[in-house]
């Protein structure tokens, strides 16, 4: 993703009404000293799916948030490359099998590859209307 397409994202989601809440409630759910790595990607996943929210949105909050865990140590160390493998996963620079899907992704796993590689999901002018 370029940094232009990801400037774009960023901007618009954080217009929304929702934008700190649902960023809090990601800072929160990573920021619990008591869950091991595997039980912050559980967390993440199952908030974002079961608030039914777009491959674009999770992203774009996780790579705000990754930003931010690079310029503060209060954070675990191990977190850096658990959000950004996340990322990776979400983007697509995975194999097939690792990428995640999200509501609304195709179900057969080649279809998902390539609309996840594709870039397909981070298309600006249905931002609005894919949340």
């Amino acid at each position: 993703m370029t940094n232009e397409q990801l400037n774009r994202l960023r901007t618009t989601l954080r217009t929304e009404s929702t934008y700190l809440s649902d960023k809090e409630l990601l800072q929160a759910l990573i920021k619990d000293k008591g869950k091991t790595t595997e039980d912050i990607n559980k967390s993440i996943l199952s908030h974002a799916i079961e608030n039914n929210w777009s491959r674009r949105r999770l992203y774009t909050l996780l790579d705000e948030i990754v930003m931010e865990v690079q310029n503060d140590n209060k954070f675990p160390e191990n977190l850096y490359d658990l959000l950004t493998n996340l990322l990776d996963r979400l983007e697509g620079n995975v194999a097939s099998e690792a990428i995640i899907r999200l509501n609304n992704d195709p179900s057969d796993q080649q279809e998902l590859s390539g609309y996840v590689r594709s870039l397909k999901w981070i298309d600006i002018d249905f931002f609005l209307n894919d949340r």
